[in-house]
């Protein structure tokens, strides 16, 4: 597993951030975990800060993907949110910024159809509920 800490911070509100990236059972994919490191040392990716750096946070962990992928291009990242709502959130930043992410990145996302999940071509435009996605550096 890589570990890597950043400092958030927002006015007088300051919380150390941590990032993971975890092999899965598929080969070449790993799952990229975000969120805040506890006191006891543990890692809380389900904590809502309301500290108005969720943007701030997001293009840390955006420059913390690039730089492991410039270092392992051949790995795919997969992430999802902790729950419905947060998947929805990182929908719609992939969306909002797909022009420039898809210039580095090859996006992709889990879907369920008839009760089987299949890989696709993340479409900014869909409607369609995507459950998990993917990155993968453009070689």
């Amino acid at each position: 597993m890589t570990i890597v800490t950043f400092i958030s911070s927002f006015f007088f509100f300051a919380a150390t951030g941590i990032t993971t990236f975890e092999p899965t059972s598929l080969e070449n994919v790993y799952n990229i975990g975000f969120g805040d490191l506890m006191e006891n040392g543990s890692f809380d990716d389900k904590v809502i800060s309301n500290n108005g750096d969720t943007l701030k946070v997001l293009a840390t962990v955006i420059h913390i993907i690039r730089k492991f992928t410039a270092e392992y291009p051949h790995l795919k990242i997969m992430f999802l949110g902790s729950d419905p709502v947060r998947t929805a959130l990182y929908k719609r930043i992939i969306k909002i910024y797909y022009e420039l992410y898809a210039k580095e990145f090859l996006i992709s996302a889990f879907i369920k159809n008839a009760g089987l999940y299949k890989e696709v071509k993340f479409e900014p435009e869909s409607k369609q509920e995507y459950l998990v996605f993917f990155i993968k550096r453009i070689d």
